[in-house]
């Protein structure tokens, strides 16, 4: 079982934290801050929102459930008007009309933005 008791000096002279300190770095309020990532489609800046890795997995499976597809839900779900954190920019209802699209440039480079930002580099991890 692991020691919360003071923070000590290893014996090379380093300091160890004890577990109750590296567990409070570890959930630090700055971690948990939300950064957008801005994103430009159709002429339009968005904010685009990380999502925590619960709601990742919420959308694995209603996009496995309905068919949907998963970047076109990560958009949906996680995009603002540029500075308003308030209200979501798309609605249920565009999901369709979204699909619909032509696929175009602006597309991919939203897409490639929202999987560096979710660290899903597909394009290096096919090639492994």
């Amino acid at each position: 079982m692991a020691s919360d008791e003071g923070t000590t000096t290893g014996g090379n002279g380093s300091v160890r934290l004890t577990r109750a300190e590296l567990r409070a770095a570890f959930f630090a309020p700055e971690h948990a801050e939300i950064h957008p990532t801005p994103i430009n489609w159709n002429g339009i800046t968005l904010d685009w929102y990380r999502p925590t890795i619960d709601q990742v997995d919420k959308a694995r499976e209603r996009v496995s459930a309905e068919g949907r597809n998963f970047m076109v839900q990560m958009i949906m779900e996680y995009s603002y008007p540029e500075g308003n954190h308030e209200e979501k920019f798309f609605e249920e209802d565009d999901y369709d009309k979204l699909v619909a699209l032509p696929l175009s440039g602006e597309f991919n480079d939203v897409v490639r933005r929202i999987s560096e930002a979710l660290d899903l580099r597909v394009e290096e991890k096919t090639k492994n």
